[in-house]
């Protein structure tokens, strides 16, 4: 009786972790204006968490900018920003919580680099990546 609760738990577990969303992604959508591009930020983690905003070059690591704050719907925290279409940004998501601010990389990013830190910044790159032909 113990084996087979413990082998639906087992497979409970297991279809939790394949069902798992993507943690983060940061999509460039489309052109927004003569040489802007919409990129998009997404982060499904810290669903607790009060606010959290991106922080980055674009914002002089300001690591609550009101106008750098997520918005949270259907379990998915999201901002929609205009950047300089084919500039690269260095960037992380912030928890700002009383006196402390929580730094996090965006494990999907294009690429990173290192923040000076011992840690990594994530990194943007603002275009347009148009399908292959096959």
């Amino acid at each position: 009786m113990q084996r087979k609760y413990f082998c639906l738990i087992l497979t409970v577990l297991l279809l939790m972790l394949v069902a798992v969303p993507v943690v983060a992604k940061t999509e460039v959508k489309k052109a927004a204006e003569e040489g802007k591009v919409e990129v998009i930020f997404s982060f499904a983690e810290h669903l607790d968490a009060k606010s959290i905003f991106v922080a980055g070059e674009f914002n002089d690591w300001n690591p609550a900018h009101k106008d750098w704050k997520m918005t949270k719907k259907d379990g998915v925290w999201r901002l929609s920003k205009k950047l300089v279409q084919g500039k690269e940004y260095q960037y992380k998501f912030t928890i700002p919580s009383g006196e402390k601010v929580k730094w996090i990389k965006d494990k999907e990013a294009d690429k990173f680099k290192d923040d000076g830190f011992g840690g990594e910044n994530s990194v943007v790159i603002a275009k347009i990546v148009k399908p292959s032909k096959k």
